[in-house]
């Protein structure tokens, strides 16, 4: 609860300042958070106790970094920055995302740094790799930004495209790299074929296949997304294009098969089932029988 006696002050404070009494000042007792000793208004002295015992209630919290930053010109910034680090570090991530309105609104820099690497680190741990990329982006950190595009392009390829999609544009532009534009490319893909966009989908997922963008240990769930394309009886690949996807899919099983490939542990539990070489076939034939349809296509158009 909200100590009376500094509501009451503080009230009290605002009415001698009214009154009149604007010289008054106060050695500064310790306060929690901060040890600097300075002289300051009555009134100042007042408001920040009242503004303290604000932060820490759970719900006037918020209240109380306006009062710090606004009637505290002494105190108020370092005490509130104080607190915004305590908060943000012990606090779920709908709380922390209020620390860092308050630190972007009166601009603490650091903090916002700080409280999004405990949160993008949380999030790490739990395996909501999504969520770890929203908190990752307000870092700045390259490094990590880049390792968690790799971890979603494997959450991607091994749960398909998740429910909760990132918005891969809000990240700092030198955070792009090859992971960065192919995962832009397989979320616009995904994102065409759930519409029932088969004719569009197919020429993006070709188009990822052919340009090699992807790292290779991917190429496998790309060939597996491709098969459904294949087996329609719409004609959605060219000549060419089917026979450069043959050269490309012989030779990730030439790879594949030399173990020159290192695909990563955490595509197993999904590719277990995939990576047989009855399942290898299937997509061979497919692709093989998709020779056809351009010819049949050409005989029915005449």
């Amino acid at each position: 609860e909200i100590e009376p006696s500094w509501c009451l002050a503080a009230h009290l404070a605002d009415l001698f300042t009214f009154a009149g009494y604007h010289d008054l000042t106060l050695q500064l007792y310790p306060i929690t958070d901060f040890t600097e000793d300075k002289k300051v208004k009555l009134n100042e002295h007042i408001v920040h106790g009242y503004a303290s015992s604000l932060m820490k209630n759970s719900i006037y919290w918020t209240k109380g970094a306006d009062y710090l930053i606004y009637s505290c010109p002494s105190l108020g910034r370092t005490t509130l920055a104080s607190y915004l680090e305590r908060i943000g570090a012990s606090s779920n991530a709908e709380i922390s995302t209020k620390v860092i309105a308050i630190c972007e609104k009166y601009r603490f820099r650091d903090i916002i740094s700080s409280v999004s690497k405990i949160q993008t680190r949380k999030f790490m741990r739990l395996g909501n790799i999504p969520k770890a990329l929203n908190w990752c982006k307000l870092i700045e950190d390259d490094v990590l930004t880049k390792h968690l595009v790799r971890k979603f392009i494997w959450y991607s390829m091994v749960d398909g495209c998740p429910e909760e999609i990132f918005d891969f544009r809000t990240l700092p532009l030198n955070s792009l790299c090859e992971d960065f534009s192919f995962l832009l490319k397989y979320s616009e893909f995904h994102s065409l074929y759930s519409c029932g966009d088969v004719c569009r989908s197919a020429k993006i997922l070709t188009s990822i296949i052919r340009s090699e963008i992807a790292p290779k240990e991917f190429y496998f769930p790309l060939f597996y997304d491709l098969l459904p394309l294949l087996e329609l009886d719409e004609c959605l690949f060219s000549e060419e294009d089917t026979y450069e996807l043959m050269r490309i899919f012989q030779d990730l099983c030439s790879s594949y098969i030399n173990k020159s490939v290192i695909f990563p542990l955490i595509l197993s539990q999904r590719d277990e089932k995939l990576f047989t070489m009855k399942n290898l076939e299937i997509v061979r034939l497919s692709l093989t029988r998709n020779l056809s349809k351009p010819l049949l296509s050409d005989d029915f158009s005449h």
